[in-house]
């Protein structure tokens, strides 16, 4: 039996509004799975596409829907209040490249978003990263997220 891969997030991400679609999320959770503590500010982190699909159960795979999600997920604002009272405006990466002819993207976090996989301490949510990938709307996936925050 395969083991679940759990993925940790700060609930400001899961409490705070942004806008993804359901590809970008997808690429998203497979990047917050690869995200270690120890690892160097600027490290890229790499996505196969062809994971993706097999977390998902899927055999088909639309390289062009990839290829306008990493164009997007740079621009995608995240924004919340911090436990200070302070209101963060950012994006969730900081660059991101689908490599042409490989099937591999490529993503470096923000720095303002990264603590946020890293530094937890109390309050943060713990997904399942194959339930939430096999959920077919991104409305479906935020619900998910908010209920396993209060799952505990």
């Amino acid at each position: 039996m395969k083991k679940q891969i759990e993925l940790y997030q700060d609930n400001f991400i899961t409490e705070a509004r942004y806008e993804m679609t359901e590809t970008e999320r997808n690429i998203m959770y497979m990047v917050i799975s690869q995200v270690r503590p120890d690892d160097p500010l600027n490290k890229i982190y790499q996505v196969s596409i062809k994971e993706i699909a097999s977390v998902m159960g899927s055999e088909e795979i639309y390289y062009d829907a990839y290829k306008k999600a990493t164009a997007k997920i740079v621009t995608r604002l995240v924004e919340g209040y911090l436990p200070n009272g302070d209101f963060l405006q950012t994006t969730f990466a900081a660059s991101a490249t689908y490599k042409k002819g490989t099937g591999i993207i490529e993503i470096e976090l923000s720095r303002k978003i990264r603590p946020f996989y890293v530094e937890l301490k109390e309050k943060f949510t713990k997904i399942q990263l194959q339930a939430a990938m096999m959920l077919q709307s991104i409305h479906a996936k935020r619900i998910y997220e908010l209920l396993c925050m209060y799952k505990t």
